[in-house]
């Protein structure tokens, strides 16, 4: 949730960053630098898959004597996409909710939901938070 917490006050501070006026000589030059980038990648990845083909194929005449080991499952999201999608303030309360369900006992689950409910401007939550904060702290 602290993870969370901090990507929303980095995007946060992506908008407020205002847009500087390019220069279109520049623009030009970054756009062709960012294409060869593009192209690279992609010939760098038809070598990979390719060169893994061929792994794959050596692999699998040289596997028939050995054990096969279970075949995983594909990561369906390998870089990520879907979880950096998800909005960092509403995933860091619902953590914030679930901790302060199951381990009400623990003082830096009330710390977080403390920091949690004063990003989202929720005073009365933030007051409820620390006031089980210093019941678990007496104790």
């Amino acid at each position: 949730a602290e993870l969370y917490l901090l990507l929303h006050k980095a995007d946060s501070a992506e908008v407020a960053k205002p847009q500087e006026a390019v220069d279109p000589k520049l623009a030009k030059a970054l756009a062709k630098r960012e294409k060869a980038k593009a192209a690279k990648a992609k010939r760098k990845a038809e070598a990979d898959a390719k060169a893994q083909a061929e792994a794959a194929k050596e692999a699998a005449k040289n596997d028939d004597s050995k054990k096969k080991l279970p075949k995983r499952d594909a990561d369906e999201d390998p870089k990520g996409e879907k979880l950096a999608a998800l909005e960092p303030l509403k995933e860091a309360t619902r953590l914030s909710k679930a901790l302060e369900k199951y381990a009400a006992g623990s003082v830096e689950t009330h710390a977080l939901a403390f920091d949690v409910s004063m990003v989202r401007d929720k005073p009365l939550l933030a007051l409820r938070a620390l006031r089980r904060l210093s019941v678990q702290k007496d104790q």
